[in-house]
């Protein structure tokens, strides 16, 4: 049973899973060939979309199964429509999930996501290789970026305007990606030579970064995750981390400009 999302629960695994308690018999709908099971809880979410998605596609193919159709969430956000395309799913093969599908396939195929093993150096082999052409790492574009969140739901930097100051007097250019079309993240972090950002999905993107470039993730002392350490890691990223202020009820932190001053020449930028 695939893992599902409970607002009150939290994830919700296996044999915990509402559906074998209460079943609702939506009409089955039958399909004689074979499909790949690539939906996730979380998958309007960009980080698990690139992590916990698309990885997946790697080990069916690994395994040279010819796959009819692919399931997938019904989010129809414009990364997902780029990458499927870019990857060679085109709309036709693509099942989508919603509220009443009721699926059975001639033969299913299904792999463990990613998140349960920790995302692992394969899975971001697959996205560089997929993704980053040639030319993404043959210019020279030492650009220092400062990835904002101030358009964002929550972990904002309460003190954003000075943190800004900080990082624009070291020649930071403050981007924002929302919006911005995927080949062009892509392209801008493949270039960059340090980055700046709190912790979000924004950094997905630093799976496309050329080796050594410098990473600083700023934290909420309240949610320290790990996940963008062990990218860098994987891609053979200079990583550090700076941990500020609990999030308050706007879900908003600071972070010490003048601890933020000092990594900066810590690093020699």
């Amino acid at each position: 049973m695939s893992w599902d999302w409970d607002p009150v629960k939290g994830l919700v695994y296996g044999s915990a899973h509402p559906l074998l308690k209460e079943w609702i018999p939506y009409p089955l709908e039958r399909f004689d060939g074979t499909a790949a099971n690539l939906a996730f809880v979380f998958s309007a979410n960009y980080f698990h979309w690139m992590f916990d998605v698309l990885p997946r596609l790697y080990l069916i193919r690994r395994n040279g199964i010819r796959i009819d159709r692919y399931i997938v969430n019904q989010d129809g956000l414009a990364f997902q429509q780029e990458t499927l395309d870019h990857l060679g799913i085109e709309p036709e093969m693509r099942i989508h999930t919603h509220d009443r599908l009721h699926l059975c396939a001639k033969r299913l195929v299904t792999t463990t996501p990613p998140m349960a093993i920790g995302y692992p150096g394969w899975a971001c082999r697959f996205l560089r290789n997929a993704f980053l052409t040639d030319q993404d790492h043959s210019l020279i574009n030492d650009q220092k970026l400062y990835v904002t969140r101030s358009r964002a739901g929550h972990r904002r930097l309460a003190n954003e305007e000075a943190i800004r100051r900080v990082l624009t007097e070291r020649g930071f250019q403050t981007v924002s990606l929302e919006g911005m079309p995927f080949k062009e993240q892509i392209g801008m972090f493949a270039l960059a030579k340090c980055i700046v950002s709190c912790h979000g999905a924004g950094l997905t993107n630093l799976v496309f970064c050329r080796p050594d470039t410098k990473v600083i993730e700023l934290f909420p002392r309240n949610f320290v995750k790990r996940y963008f350490w062990n990218i860098s890691r994987q891609v053979g990223l200079d990583y550090h981390y700076l941990i500020g202020s609990e999030m308050n009820a706007l879900t908003e932190f600071s972070v010490e400009e003048e601890r933020l001053r000092l990594l900066l020449q810590t690093i020699g930028q």
